[in-house]
Formats: C-alpha cells, sequence, structure tokens
C-alpha cells in the first residue's frame, strides 16, 4: 500500500524527501530497541526500572506513579487502558505497571494475558499520566510515591539505553525475539557464531541453523 499512504494518508511534501548531508545512519547510529513498545516510552522505562532496582521498590508497597511527560512524547500513548497486548505497546499505564511488576518490560509481558492480569490492572490505576503542555519535547519525570510516603524521583536521559547497550542485552533481547522459531540449542550456536561473523569464512553454518528451524 505504499509507506506514505499507510503513515500519514499521503499526506507529505516531496520536497522534504531527502537524506541530506551528511550522511546520518554512522552519526550518532543506530538505537536497538529493548522494549517492544513505542519508542517515546523507552527513556521512561530504562528510568523507572532502574528507580525499582535501585530502590528495590516492591510493587505492593506503591501508592501512585506519576508521569509528567511532554506533550509531543506522549501522542501515541492513546491507550490508558489496554484491551490486549497490542494496544498494551501504546499504554503509560501498562508499560509503568509491568516494569514495577515483573522488573522488566520484554516480550514477557506486553501480552494478552498481561493484559487480564488483576495485579496489573491494579497497578495501572494507581499511574498518572500528565502532559507538560508547556514542553513539547523536554525530558519526563517520573515519581514513585509508596505507601509510607517515601518518594522516588527521577528524569530521563536525551538519550535511552538502546544507544548504548551491552552485548548480554543485545542477546537477551535476541532470544526473546527467536524463542518461539528456534531451540534453545540451535540459539546458542547462532549466537557464538554471529559474536564472530567476521572471522567466519563461510555463513553457512548460520543459514543451515536457520533453514533447520524454519522446515
Amino acid at each position: 500500500m505504499g509507506y506514505f499512504s499507510a503513515a500519514c494518508r499521503s499526506q507529505y511534501d516531496r520536497k522534504l524527501l531527502f537524506f541530506g548531508r551528511p550522511f546520518f545512519f554512522a552519526q550518532p547510529g543506530i538505537a536497538i530497541k529493548l522494549y517492544p513498545c513505542a519508542v517515546v516510552m523507552h527513556p521512561v522505562l530504562d528510568l523507572l526500572l532502574a528507580l525499582v532496582r535501585r530502590y528495590d521498590v516492591r510493587s505492593d508497597t506503591v501508592e501512585r506513579v506519576r508521569v509528567t511527560m511532554p506533550t509531543q512524547s506522549a501522542l501515541p500513548l492513546v491507550y490508558q487502558r489496554p484491551k490486549n497486548g497490542l494496544q498494551a505497546k501504546f499504554s503509560l499505564p501498562f508499560a509503568v505497571a509491568i516494569a514495577l511488576a515483573d522488573r522488566a518490560a520484554g516480550l514477557h509481558q506486553f501480552t494478552d494475558h498481561k493484559v487480564k492480569d488483576s495485579r496489573i490492572a491494579d497497578l495501572m490505576k494507581r499511574t498518572n499520566l500528565i502532559v507538560a503542555k508547556n514542553n513539547t519535547s523536554g525530558p519526563t519525570a517520573v515519581r514513585i510515591i509508596m505507601k509510607d510516603g517515601t518518594t522516588y524521583y527521577g528524569t530521563t536521559a536525551k538519550m535511552h539505553s538502546g544507544s548504548a547497550v551491552s552485548r548480554s542485552e543485545i542477546e537477551e533481547k535476541f532470544r526473546q525475539c527467536a524463542r518461539n522459531q528456534l531451540t534453545p540449542p540451535a540459539i546458542r550456536r547462532l549466537l557464538r557464531y554471529l559474536g564472530s561473523i567476521e572471522d567466519l569464512k563461510s555463513v553457512t553454518r548460520i543459514t543451515q541453523l536457520l533453514r533447520a528451524t524454519c522446515v
């Protein structure tokens, strides 16, 4: 159907469609999406998970979470109470809830099953998204208010962690994406081959593994 037809109903200006100079892929580089949700939530999840781990926040001790987000960032977050895993990818309350409950935000979390979890539903009710109308593109602020009155607060970094991920994080993302198609031994072998692909004389071993699992 065409990218511009799908993305903006064919409302675009051809004069603006150019890459420009210098070619921009090398700098600032390509980021890896660690979380399977709208990218505007990635910095929020980075910060929220860091606060949860740093202060050992347990979800059952949280009274409320307030997220103050710029107007531009909040635009894709259209589902306050998602009904399925797809809608959950565009729901800030859901993302906050699974980060608090599971201390993770991967493919295991953004599912229909999690959306129907009563514990997640309760945490979503405790999450408030505040759109800062006087802030169009600045950082997002996260405030976790505990039942005992303690508050944990932080603001998001300019770049989300996907721009500087560790090898272990990349491998874990690969496992999550591959687990429904590849066996655990195949995943381990593929990671070993891919980790040293520049030293391989042939990619035959890699393609054999992929063919065997796709049959």
